[in-house]
């Protein structure tokens, strides 16, 4: 599981998510947090996709 977050977000902040997480069962191996520059909508400016695609691809069978 993959949770991306704005790091401006004043309506789901960092705490709230991770304290939502920790109560569940998903075994934290699995379990990836990435935090981008925005807010509560992370808008899909293209500065913000490329970072988020930069973020995935490795892990999963892009290259850099």
């Amino acid at each position: 599981l993959m949770v991306v977050q704005g790091r401006y977000d004043t309506q789901t902040q960092v705490a709230d998510t991770r304290y939502v997480l920790d109560q569940t069962d998903i075994p934290r191996e699995r379990l990836t947090m990435a935090y981008f520059d925005g807010g509560h909508m992370l808008e899909a400016k293209p500065e913000v996709m490329d970072a988020i695609r930069r973020f995935v691809a490795p892990p999963y069978g892009g290259t850099r």
